[in-house]
This record gives C-alpha cells, sequence and structure tokens, in this order.
C-alpha cells in the first residue's frame, strides 16, 4: 500500500504530529529513509534545520530526502507519531540547560564544573503510549520512571566512545543527603550513531529506577556524558557489586581522567502517593 501526501495533507503535517515530513523545500520526505527519526524535530527545534538534518542523515544512509511519496504501511505511522512526541520535551537550547542546572544548584552540590557543549537527550520508555522526553528540570510521576532509559546526543561530539552517569544527590532527602550520592547508572564504551548513543558491553551500575523514600521532597535524578578516558576501562573503582551509596562523581571522574561533563540533564521525581 502506498502512502501519498498530498499538499493539503503536508500542510497539516507540517504543523502538527509530524513536522520532519517535510523538509526546508517544501518537499515530503521519504518515510522510508532509515534514520533515528526522534532527531527530526521540526521548525525552531533543534540545532539544524529539518531539511538540512534530513539531508545530512539520509546522505548517510544513500537514499533521497527529495521523494514524494513513502510505501511505509499506515499502522507504521503510530510509531511515528510516538517518536515525535517524545522528541516534543527534549531539551534544545544548551544555555537553557546550563541556567536550569545551576538554578537547582547541581553543579556546586556535585563539585562539578559543568559548562555544556552538546545536548544530551534522554528518553524513558513506557509500557503505554509513547517515552517520555527529559527536559532539565521535568518533574516526572516515579510510576513512569522505570527504564531503562534510551540516550541520544546532539552537537558534534565526534563517534565517541562515551561514558554516561546518572547520579541522584538528594538521598535520603534533599534536607539532609547523608547517602548521597546514590548512583543509578554508570556505563562506557557507548558510541554515536547518527545521535543515538549504542553500548553493546555490560554497565557497570545497571540503571536503577528512583525510588526516593515516603515524605521526602521530589529527588534530583542527574544524568551526565563524558568523553570515555583511555583510563576508565582498567578503573576498578566500581564494579557490579560496589555500593551505590556514598558515591561521589566528581572524586570519581578525577580519578579516571573523565573530565568534565560534555552534556547532562536532569528529572525530578518524588515518592509515590
Amino acid at each position: 500500500m502506498t502512502y501519498r501526501m498530498t499538499a493539503a495533507r503536508r500542510q497539516v503535517a507540517s504543523i502538527s504530529v509530524f513536522p520532519y515530513l517535510t523538509n526546508s523545500w517544501g518537499d515530503s520526505i521519504n518515510l522510508q529513509c532509515p534514520v533515528n527519526l526522534p532527531t527530526f524535530l521540526g521548525p525552531g527545534r533543534g540545532i539544524y534545520s529539518p531539511g538540512y538534518k534530513a539531508q545530512h542523515a539520509c546522505r548517510e544512509s544513500g537514499e533521497s530526502t527529495r521523494s514524494t511519496s513513502s510505501n511505509m504501511h499506515p499502522t507504521n505511522l503510530v510509531s511515528l507519531l510516538a517518536l515525535s512526541l517524545a522528541a516534543v520535551g527534549q531539551d534544545i537550547s544548551i544555555p537553557a540547560v546550563d541556567k536550569a542546572f545551576r538554578a537547582a544548584n547541581i553543579p556546586a552540590n556535585l563539585e562539578i564544573a559543568f559548562n555544556p557543549t552538546a545536548l544530551l537527550e534522554v528518553s524513558l520508555p513506557q509500557t503505554r503510549g509513547p517515552p517520555i522526553a527529559l527536559h532539565a528540570g521535568i518533574h516526572v510521576p516515579r510510576n513512569d520512571t522505570a527504564g531503562p532509559p534510551v540516550f541520544r546526543v546532539v552537537g558534534n561530539v565526534g563517534r565517541g566512545p562515551f561514558v554516561v552517569a546518572t547520579v541522584d544527590p538528594d538521598a535520603p532527602t534533599p534536607q539532609d543527603p547523608t547517602q548521597a550520592q546514590i548512583r543509578h547508572f554508570l556505563g562506557g564504551n557507548f558510541f554515536n550513531h547518527g545521535g543515538l548513543l549504542v553500548n553493546n558491553t555490560p554497565a557497570l551500575s545497571e540503571f536503577l529506577q528512583p525510588t526516593p523514600p515516603a515524605g521526602s521532597d521530589a529527588h534530583r535524578y542527574v544524568f551526565l556524558l563524558f568523553e570515555q578516558s583511555p583510563e576508565f576501562a582498567s578503573q576498578t573503582l566500581v564494579n557490579s557489586t560496589t555500593s551505590i551509596a556514598l558515591f561521589n562523581i566528581s572524586q570519581f571522574t578525577h580519578a579516571v581522567h573523565l573530565g568534565d561533563p560534555i552534556a547532562g540533564t536532569f528529572m525530578m521525581v518524588a515518592p509515590e502517593t
């Protein structure tokens, strides 16, 4: 079955849930192009225009973006809708992320220098409905944080490898963080595949769902992206049996020469009610 968009349909699509179906010239984009669709954020989103991003992604796959039809089955459009909805909430401005981190006092609390040069996109898959896309400071219901998260990077960061870390600096409560930091994820050997960060090795600490205790205020769950150092592969400070409590991301990154994070985001999660 062929799905052919008329000019009217293209216009509707470009201003509603499929901003990536038309490129900068107004042509319909070939939906068969094997690209990572969450990169298509529509006009005014992301650091590149939709036309440029479509051209760039499809050039890598050897396909044209100037096609007026697609053989995609209509049922697959549901998946496209889910991906487009996930993209809506993502961080789109490095200065905005930097401002949110400083407003939440994260660099000071973690004792890190935070001067991001890229965007770290984090999506939490859901059993029903589209994934939840994080933007810095978003409040997420605890029941929606089971994960594991999907990571993407936007920016000129190279192929990798990269390290992703997630910490909670507010355990057991923000007012009395005597167990902080809690290490919720730590993994290396992530490589950049068209923006998607792909890892094929076990994490040092697999993702742990946020579980702030009853009576606590919302906790900050901070995701950080680092360029991986040679020393990271041989480090012995953290393994699958190391306690996740009383972790110190600043001391760890210094010990294994990770340097400062190049990107990050965070979410707020309150106890279940």
